[in-house]
């Protein structure tokens, strides 16, 4: 619901996307509920790094085509192949190489003014999770990642907790994509949300 009132919010339905890719799809817990919103014209993507998830998509979300992709770009994806991506809780887990990099592949993989949402953990969180002497290292630089793997064995040593404030997204991530909005806890009252549009030509590019 948070998902189709942000868009609708910028005049568009879920529904009038034609190729939509849950990039982190995990094992389909957004999916699931997407099932319901999808149309017979719609052609529904998922990728995740795990294969056993993936493999439960494979057999339990049948209206999805859903694959492995490694830690690091390329995706599996060709470009400009998608009108919608949304990536749930993964830009909160990157480190900032790992994060430009696959900012600038998700680019690739969409079409012309296609859209981005993404989530990332706002100052509502670590401004009372983190202990302060940690918060105010966020707010100085804008980003922070947390060098212990809070995942286990679950996911790659890459795979840890990333912080961002809002000032930093804006000014970060309008390096790659048209930043439309940044919404503080609007996914589930929980993490912030920034909706991104492909550009038709990057800041600077050279004609």
């Amino acid at each position: 619901e948070d998902i189709r009132n942000i868009l609708e919010k910028h005049g568009r339905r879920l529904s009038s996307f034609r190729t939509v890719l849950d990039f982190g799809c995990g094992c389909g817990r957004t999916l699931l509920w997407m099932q319901a919103q999808a149309a017979d014209s719609q052609k529904w993507f998922g990728c995740d790094i795990d294969a056993e998830a993936v493999a439960w998509c494979r057999e339990h979300l049948s209206f999805a085509q859903c694959v492995v992709n490694e830690g690091s770009p390329p995706s599996p994806f060709q470009n400009d192949q998608f009108d919608f991506i949304y990536a749930i809780s993964v830009f909160t887990h990157f480190s900032e190489a790992y994060q430009f990099a696959w900012l600038r592949e998700l680019r690739n993989i969409l079409k012309p003014s296609g859209l981005l949402l993404a989530t990332v953990v706002g100052r509502d969180i670590w401004g009372r999770r983190l202990p302060r002497s940690l918060a105010r290292q966020v707010e100085r630089d804008g980003f922070f990642f947390l060098s212990c793997n809070v995942m286990g064995k679950v996911f790659p040593d890459f795979y840890r907790t990333a912080y961002h404030t809002e000032e930093y997204v804006r000014r970060r991530f309008s390096e790659e994509f048209e930043v439309l909005d940044y919404i503080p806890q609007g996914l589930g009252k929980f993490q912030d949300v920034v909706l991104l549009r492909k550009r038709e030509a990057l800041p600077n590019a050279e004609a």
